[in-house]
């Protein structure tokens, strides 16, 4: 980000720049630019908002020039006044890397409390601000195909979602409604009904994983929902599972060995 001048300011804040992320964590990054030029830099996609629309746009292809996305999902519903959001994947060796891209205009940049100072220049000193962000706004309404083409990123966000929480929350799913309901619309999209999905309680992940190979199965339609949705977006997902299994194992391991401490100590 530092070769492009047009960055006044970027940070880090969340959990990773708190020192409390995990194998899983994402990235949570502010890049503030000038005011004039928010819609050059990080201006949203055109309409019908399908895939190749959202790689297209100026958020699209500013985030294409710092690294190679995997993914890109639209949540214009999240972007802060006068600003824009972005959420992108980017490919690795333990499965996709989550970077969630927040940009600030300059005349209202704030930065948080806790937060990794990435670049500053040009920009006057700011007073740090432990002020909660406010909460996502209104989803935009869409048509149906809209509708389907979300749900495709969508989809696979909400499963790594579910991996990450299931791994540390021993098995919880809280969004595994959401990873239904995109798969769902997808297979009413392209014509491909499934009944009701039962969920076993017993092995989230290759519940996740079984999904993972659904969604992978309906590419053979040939929608063009998938257009430009790179095929290898199912493998790093299951290896970002297998990653979620074996952190949920050594966090399982980890609590039993503290019951056991605190039993000998009980019993001493």
């Amino acid at each position: 980000m530092a070769d492009d001048e047009r960055v006044c300011a970027a940070w880090l804040h969340g959990s990773s720049a708190r020192g409390g992320g995990d194998a899983l964590s994402d990235l949570d990054l502010v890049v503030v630019v000038p005011d004039e030029l928010i819609k050059e830099i990080a201006g949203g996609p055109r309409s019908p908002v399908d895939y190749r629309h959202v790689l297209d746009s100026p958020r699209g292809r500013w985030v294409a020039s710092i690294l190679e996305p995997l993914l890109l999902l639209e949540a214009p519903q999240n972007a802060p006044a006068g600003g824009a959001f972005l959420t992108t994947l980017t490919a690795g060796a333990d499965g996709p890397q989550q970077v969630d891209w927040e940009w600030l205009p300059r005349s209202s940049a704030r930065r948080p409390l806790e937060s990794v100072i990435l670049i500053d220049r040009e920009l006057p000193p700011v007073e740090a601000s432990a002020t909660e962000p406010a909460g996502p706004g209104p989803a935009p309404e869409r048509t149906v195909f809209e509708i389907a083409c979300h749900a495709v990123p969508w989809f696979w966000m909400t499963l790594l979602w579910n991996a990450k929480s299931a791994a540390r929350h021993a098995g919880s799913m809280p969004m595994l409604a959401a990873t239904l309901g995109a798969l769902h619309d997808v297979e009413h999209f392209v014509g491909r009904e499934s009944p009701p999905t039962s969920v076993p309680d017993r092995d989230p992940f290759g519940v996740l994983a079984g999904l993972s190979d659904r969604m992978d199965e309906l590419r053979s339609a040939g929608s063009p929902l998938f257009a430009d949705v790179p095929d290898r977006v199912g493998s790093q997902a299951r290896r970002f599972i297998e990653v979620a299994r074996a952190v949920a194992e050594v966090r399982q391991s980890q609590g039993a060995g503290q019951r056991g401490c605190r039993a000998r100590d009980l019993a001493t």
